[in-house]
C-alpha cells in the first residue's frame, strides 16, 4: 500500500552525560547560548546500592509518583542558569577556542587603545609558542574571523566594520595615542618595524590598519606625538 508522507517537527530536549568537554569547530555564540553545561562536583563510588534499582524502580507507588509528577509538572520553556553553570561555560569557551583564551589573557595587559591586526597576530603566535607549543596554529584569516566573533559582546573592545560587515581601516590620528610602550611587544619579542626617538617599539610602520579598537580610550592623546599625523580613526 502507498503511504502518504507525514511532516515531523522534533521538539526534543537532549541531555548528554560526558566525562570531558567536547571540542567543536563552531566557536560562535549561537552554539554557546544553546548549551547549558552542568558541573558535577561529587563522585559517588564504593559499594553499589542495588536496592535502588531492584526495589525502588520496580515499586508501583514509586512509578505512580513519577508519572504524577510528569503529568502535573508546569511547562518550562527556559532552563535556569546557575552561577556555577555560567562560570563553566566561560571556561569552556576558552577550552574550545584558543583565540578567545589568548584575547582574555592579553587584552587586559594591552596599553594601546588600538591593536593592529598584524601586530595582534604576531602576539598570538608568541602566545601559542609559550602556552601551546604542540598545538596547531590558527591561520591568519581564520584568526581574524575568530577575534571578530570573540569580541562581539566584549564591553571594552571592538573590531570596526562598515554596514556590510567589511573590516574598516583605522588611521592613527588625534583620537588614538600609541606613543607609549606596549607590553605585548616586549612579552612576546615581536619582530616588527617600529621606531621612535627613544628606540621604543611605539610607532607603527604604517599609519593605517584594521584591528581591535578600545571603546573608551585609556590613554590621553598626545598632539605632539609623531604618531598623530594621520586622520582620525574611522569609527
Amino acid at each position: 500500500k502507498y503511504k502518504m508522507p507525514i511532516s515531523i517537527r522534533p521538539m526534543c530536549f537532549m541531555v548528554q552525560c560526558i566525562n570531558e568537554l567536547p571540542r567543536y569547530k563552531d566557536k560562535s555564540d549561537s552554539l554557546y547560548r544553546r548549551q547549558l553545561i552542568i558541573p558535577f562536583g561529587k563522585c559517588f563510588t564504593g559499594a553499589e546500592r542495588k536496592y535502588i534499582k531492584d526495589d525502588y524502580l520496580s515499586r508501583q507507588d514509586v512509578l505512580e509518583y513519577v508519572l504524577y509528577r510528569v503529568l502535573h509538572m508546569p511547562d518550562y520553556y527556559e532552563l535556569s542558569e546557575p552561577a556555577a553553570c555560567k562560570r563553566l561555560l566561560e571556561e569552556y569557551k576558552e577550552y574550545n577556542d584558543p583565540v578567545r583564551a589568548f584575547l582574555n589573557e592579553t587584552l587586559e595587559a594591552a596599553n594601546w587603545d588600538f591593536l593592529p591586526a598584524p601586530f595582534l597576530y604576531d602576539a598570538y603566535k608568541g602566545w601559542v609558542a609559550e602556552n601551546c607549543p604542540s598545538g596547531k596554529m590558527t591561520g591568519k584569516n581564520m584568526f581574524y574571523a575568530d577575534v571578530m566573533e570573540a569580541v562581539k559582546n566584549n564591553p571594552d573592545w571592538y573590531w570596526p566594520v562598515d554596514a556590510k560587515g567589511k573590516k574598516m581601516d583605522v588611521r592613527v590620528g588625534n583620537k588614538i595615542t600609541m606613543d607609549v610602550l606596549e607590553p605585548l611587544y616586549l612579552q612576546y619579542g615581536l619582530a616588527y618595524t617600529w621606531a621612535d626617538r627613544f628606540q621604543n617599539p611605539t610607532v607603527l610602520s604604517s599609519s593605517k590598519y584594521t584591528g581591535l579598537l578600545r571603546k573608551i580610550p585609556r590613554i590621553k592623546p598626545n598632539t605632539n606625538s609623531p604618531t598623530n599625523t594621520g586622520e582620525d580613526a574611522k569609527d
